[in-house]
């Protein structure tokens, strides 16, 4: 599993490999394994945001090099929907990288395909008056990302502007461990609109 995360993520946008372990242990993110012959192929990591009832992120999804395009990242979307569409789920939120943000061409196609993977799934691009800052896990600082949000239960469609909100809050105060007060934070909530 360790390879296939390093291999998916740039630096800036991994959490520590020991962390995302230990907050799996302690039962805070939920793993779903896809395995052949004992051997990992793919995974996806969950964080069920404590502060906002219903809602999880979707933290990381990945699939063996080798094993892309065979249907691997879909069986694991499928999984996690069904262990967490229950009553009282509300949706799960994703942040990924813009494509007018790639540094090359090639990797424009890449961010292109993995949200037109998502939109196959019922995700949708999040539409917000002003661009999601993600905290780097380096010394980046922010990154531009796009939000995505999969309805869960039986309510369906986007969420409120209150409710992206509520998550952009819990992302960058429970998950980067930012201040409430954080001037990024406080710009984006401000103009949190859809």
């Amino acid at each position: 599993m360790r390879v296939i995360f390093d291999g998916s993520f740039p630096p800036e946008e991994r959490l520590l490999f020991a962390e995302i372990a230990a907050s799996i242990d302690r039962g805070e993110r939920l793993c779903f394994l896809a395995r052949e012959a004992g051997e990992a192929v793919g995974f996806a990591i969950v964080l069920p945001l404590p502060d906002v009832p219903g809602v999880a992120l979707l933290d990381y999804l990945a699939v063996a090099e080798a094993r892309r395009g065979q249907g691997l990242g879909s069986a694991l979307l499928e999984a996690l929907r069904a262990r967490l569409d229950r009553p009282g789920a509300v949706g799960i939120i994703l942040e990924v990288e813009p494509p007018h943000t790639a540094q090359d061409a090639a990797e424009r196609r890449r961010r292109e395909r993995r949200i037109a993977f998502y939109q196959r799934h019922g995700i949708r691009l999040l539409e917000l008056a002003r661009p999601y800052m993600m905290d780097a896990y380096t010394e980046t600082g922010l990154l531009e990302m796009r939000l995505m949000w999969w309805p869960l239960g039986p309510a369906g469609g986007l969420p409120s502007a209150e409710l992206v909100a509520r998550c952009i809050r819990s992302l960058f105060v429970t998950v980067y461990g930012r201040s409430p007060d954080d001037p990024a934070l406080r710009e984006m909530l401000g103009e949190a609109r859809m």
